[in-house]
């Protein structure tokens, strides 16, 4: 079966436009149970998502990325060694 036809398409185009324009109500008035449902279940998508990453016991996190010697003598690079990152 191909894609969906040209009249599927309009058909839930304005499905999806009536059924924002009655959450968009919903959401205006401010309060009650469908309120509370609507706004739970678009909290998910409409917030920021933020991913917090941190080390071992809250610290921050240490990146460690080991070059062979030869590297980083080519490049110029300033070698440190695991004391230095503590």
């Amino acid at each position: 079966m191909a894609g969906k036809n040209y009249n599927d398409r309009i058909l839930a185009s304005e499905v999806r436009t009536l059924a924002l324009e009655k959450v968009k109500i919903v959401l205006k008035k401010g309060k009650g149970k469908f309120f509370e449902q609507i706004l739970i279940r678009l909290a998910g998508t409409l917030l920021p998502r933020l991913n917090e990453l941190t080390g071992e016991n809250g610290d921050p996190m240490k990146l460690i990325i080991q070059l062979p010697k030869e590297i980083v003598i080519k490049n110029g690079l300033h070698a440190i060694t695991s004391e230095d990152c503590d």
